[in-house]
């Protein structure tokens, strides 16, 4: 149920956001947001009864991660319609560095009633914690290569030597997923994350059969709805590091029209997107409206990959954006495609999970990632 709430009120609030006058000043659009959020918070709230029984099966399936992929996109001021467009995330008010992020978690509710057993997991020290981590690629996926890095920096931080984690990359988000967990408590973890948003039902699957394990995923949706005591869900506020990489890409182009390079009517970006997803489309909402505030002029279209990682098809979404007169380009997808293809064709280019400069120097802006060691350190001294 607390799902079916974000859904409608990530609508209704994304609606408000784009409907606020431009002129306004940044406290005055803050205001006016959180007094509409709280009246629309408290609107269905009261209404609850009435939406549960048409659309309570709504999130009862997996969405499809390849079918219906639309192959652009196009932003302008009447182009971000967000009727088309819900976000998973809402823009908060506050923005923080695009270097490193801190992230939350949904553990352990209080206050609500556990409809599955408790968990007990047989910690006393931290000699006796093993760390399982599930990555769906690679260190060649620049997304796992930061899920790794930040791991093996909290595992230092804690104080835990290597024969006390495990790493398996490579895990698809299939049944594949379900059997690495099941071979990591077999090796004794007692804590087990997965990092793709695929993985989840699979690691969900895990949880409920081995009850004094805890099991952590990244991005997903269901610890809320499954009340699980070993089975959480965690993911930053990366939107807001994204809208700051927006105000260096409009910065960027201000200068290029300063410059001559191109005039105001052809500041236009281009993004490479894995998929259609809600974490997508808030992150690629979020740079445009960051690009916005301070290039009046930007409009932006999207091309999506089809893929989390796919180096070639990253590469020729690109290729295709910047065949379409982008003079910039970014992405939400994990390969370093898109940034080759910008190099090579003289683009700048903002990436993402960590800095490109070094394998692409005369095109490189900046990048955001997600700083995953506070957490994996949060769930070991949870515990």
């Amino acid at each position: 149920m607390r799902k079916l709430l974000t859904f409608i009120l990530i609508i209704l609030i994304c609606s408000l956001f784009f409907s606020c006058e431009k002129n306004n000043s940044n406290d005055e659009l803050i205001k006016d947001l959180e007094d509409r959020i709280n009246d629309l918070e408290n609107q269905i709230e009261n209404n609850l009864d009435s939406y549960v029984s048409e659309i309570d099966d709504i999130f009862s399936k997996p969405v499809s991660s390849t079918e219906g992929q639309p192959t652009a996109e196009t932003f302008s001021d009447t182009a971000v319609s967000t009727e088309e467009q819900p976000t998973a995330e809402t823009f908060s008010d506050t923005i923080v560095s695009t270097e490193e992020y801190q992230t939350t978690a949904d553990i352990f509710e209080e206050n609500v009633p556990h409809t599955k057993r408790v968990a007990y997991y047989n910690i006393n020290s931290k000699e006796d914690i093993k760390f399982g981590l599930i990555c769906i690629h690679d260190e060649n996926s620049t997304s796992d290569k930061n899920f790794i890095e930040s791991f093996k920096k909290a595992m230092a931080n804690l104080g835990l030597s290597e024969k006390q984690y495990i790493i398996k990359t490579n895990v698809p988000e299939n049944n594949d997923c379900y059997d690495a967990a099941v071979e990591l408590v077999e090796e004794g973890c007692n804590i087990i994350f997965a990092n793709s948003f695929g993985h989840e039902y699979y690691i969900l699957e895990a949880a409920n059969e081995y009850p004094d394990v805890q099991f952590c995923h990244a991005t997903g949706t269901l610890a809320h709805t499954e009340k699980l005591d070993n089975f959480a869900n965690a993911f930053a506020s990366i939107h807001e590091g994204r809208y700051l990489t927006g105000v260096a890409a409009g910065m960027k182009l201000n200068e290029m029209i300063e410059e001559g390079k191109i005039t105001a009517d052809e500041a236009l970006m281009g993004y490479v997107g894995a998929y259609t997803y809600a974490e997508v489309i808030s992150g690629y909402t979020s740079f445009y409206l960051g690009a916005k505030s301070v290039c009046p002029t930007v409009n932006m279209k999207v091309h999506f990959a089809g893929s989390w990682y796919d180096e070639a098809a990253e590469k020729e979404a690109a290729i295709t954006l910047i065949n379409q007169n982008c003079v910039l380009i970014s992405q939400h997808s994990d390969s370093m495609g898109a940034p080759t293809a910008c190099e090579e064709a003289g683009v700048p280019n903002i990436s993402y999970n960590g800095s490109t400069v070094s394998s692409c120097p005369n095109t490189f802006i900046i990048s955001s990632k997600i700083n995953w060691a506070p957490y994996y350190e949060y769930v070991v001294n949870t515990l």
